[in-house]
């Protein structure tokens, strides 16, 4: 499965950025807070003025501390000036980990997304389990891969009504399709039959992605009851194109990781046996396949 590189975030300013991490952080603030900061914050300033202001008198006196070189110094390393460092530098991790919140970063964690979370339950609950099901049958399973939102749109509301218009969905069964694990192995896969000469197909399309939408839904309505600012209208696209591509790139890294192999250990596969199942069984088809693939059976269709 490809890997996909470029950049899907809306794009937006570091300074507007900053500006709006900085406006969410003091909505974050209650007035007792807020009161205790700003008086910390006074008092080490008033602190630091305080030595400075010492370190000019002895000038004035005409010590040897009163140099500049010396008066700076003593500045610089006095418990106010580093307790107003200290300040700063959790003022600057905050609006940091804020950033990242209002970006679409969960927890402020880089590596975590709502797509990944999607791709981690469709590879353990079905794809696998789906691809050894058609593997037994002697298929290979299509899967849709929307390229952006707009595709993923264009699927729900086009393709996928034309795909339903005179087929069918089965369950297909197979039996002892695993080294291990007694129960016979069920997965229902969609079956396109008549789609062109050789018969029919197995497809599938991740439906779960069709939650990404709902998801920012209702964390923009979380955000705007404890009076935050919201996604902005038209930056969300960029969120749920993000999370479709996490969930893709995810499933590639499940695919070739312990993590991964550990989460379908009741199929008794090998890490070989995982990654030669997707290579030899799964195939992902685009909108444009897909719409060719309308067309071409329209035609083969009494």
């Amino acid at each position: 499965m490809r890997r996909m590189t470029e950049p899907t975030q809306p794009a937006a300013s570091w300074w507007k950025q900053t500006y709006e991490a900085f406006s969410a952080l003091r909505k974050d603030y209650h007035w007792p807070t807020e009161l205790v900061t700003v008086s910390l914050v006074v008092l080490t300033l008033l602190a630091a003025l305080d030595v400075y202001i010492g370190s000019t008198l002895a000038q004035q006196a005409g010590l040897a501390e009163g140099h500049w070189a010396v008066r700076l110094e003593k500045t610089l390393t006095s418990d106010p000036f580093r307790m107003l460092l200290t300040l700063l530098i959790a003022l600057f991790v905050g609006i940091v980990i804020k950033r990242q919140q209002t970006r679409g970063k969960i927890g402020g964690a880089d590596d975590y997304s709502i797509g990944r979370a999607l791709a981690y339950g469709y590879f353990k609950n079905f794809l696998v389990g789906a691809l050894l099901a058609v593997q037994a049958r002697g298929g290979t399973l299509h899967v849709f891969r929307p390229a952006s939102v707009r595709d993923l749109q264009d699927f729900e509301q086009h393709i996928w009504p034309a795909l339903q218009n005179g087929r069918q969905t089965r369950v297909v069964e197979a039996v002892d399709a695993t080294a291990s694990g007694s129960k016979p192995l069920k997965r229902r896969v969609i079956v396109i039959e008549g789609f062109d000469a050789s018969g029919l197909m197995y497809f599938d399309f991740p439906t779960t992605l069709f939650t990404v939408a709902d998801y920012f839904a209702v964390w923009n309505q979380w955000l705007i009851e404890r009076e935050r600012p919201p996604i902005a209208e038209d930056a969300l696209p960029g969120y749920h194109q993000k999370q479709i591509d996490d969930f893709f790139n995810e499933l590639d890294k499940l695919v070739h990781s312990d993590f991964g192999l550990n989460a379908v250990k009741e199929f008794g596969l090998s890490s070989n046996d995982l990654r030669q199942l997707f290579k030899d069984r799964l195939r992902e088809i685009s909108l444009p396949q897909l719409r060719e693939l309308v067309e071409r059976s329209s035609s083969l269709t009494p």
